[in-house]
């Protein structure tokens, strides 16, 4: 069940282009993978062992049966619920923050499961903010009329959640790994500039000392000859 996340690793930046204003990934290639599918499958893979291993009691959820136990909703509530929580208890302002009701005993196809599903797609668009183009329908999810915006849109939930301290699945950990890599490397080009502009008035200082160092024995040797 387990991500291979050296491969992903390996493949992530031809894959994946990074959006600065809302810091989602966006599939750009599906180069190695040969076809959508497999890519939402290895996504599907890492999401399900994020939430398995946040909540022990959802143990059995994996990538083939990943749709099947969140379409009645149940866990996307619970996990916004426990998202709000995290946020209580780093910003006390956001103790107003309102949370998903949901019947916890919702079966797939009933009125409550979809009536679940909306209340989770309420609240990501009101409190975590997604993007428009990254949510998804109540059909998209139970009907499966669009499996890439609900990825998408879980990965944007793990994005917002870890501002609070929780846990992200290993591709957002990967994606973490490349903003830093890339801002070590513009610090890294911004110190080697200030070097040269450095190197570059030290050695302006030192042509002048040495012009004025020619100029002054010449003025000496010049009144000396007098």
């Amino acid at each position: 069940m387990l991500l291979n996340l050296n491969h992903t690793m390996a493949t992530a930046v031809d894959q994946l282009v990074i959006d600065s204003q809302s810091r989602f990934l966006e599939m750009k290639s599906l180069q190695p993978y040969s076809t959508t599918d497999e890519y939402l499958y290895a996504m599907k893979e890492d999401l399900a062992d994020w939430l398995s291993t946040m909540y022990p009691e959802w143990a059995s959820i994996t990538a083939d049966n990943f749709l099947e136990c969140l379409e009645n909703g149940v866990l996307l509530c619970q996990h916004a619920n426990n998202v709000n929580e995290a946020a209580r208890r780093v910003l006390p302002s956001s103790s107003t923050l309102t949370n998903c009701k949901y019947r916890s005993n919702a079966r797939s196809g009933t009125f409550n499961a979809r009536d679940n599903v909306s209340q989770f797609i309420k609240w990501a668009r009101c409190i975590a903010c997604v993007r428009e183009v990254l949510m998804f329908e109540s059909d998209d999810l139970i009907l499966r009329k669009n499996e890439k915006n609900f990825i998408l849109c879980l990965l944007e939930i793990a994005r917002f959640g870890a501002k609070f301290g929780v846990s992200v699945p290993a591709i957002i950990k990967f994606e973490y790994e490349i903003e830093r890599e890339i801002e070590h490397d513009k610090q890294k080009e911004k110190l080697s500039y200030t070097e040269f502009e450095c190197l570059q008035t030290q050695q302006h200082d030192n042509e002048n000392a040495t012009t004025n160092l020619i100029d002054y024995q010449s003025i000496d040797i010049n009144e000396f000859n007098n």
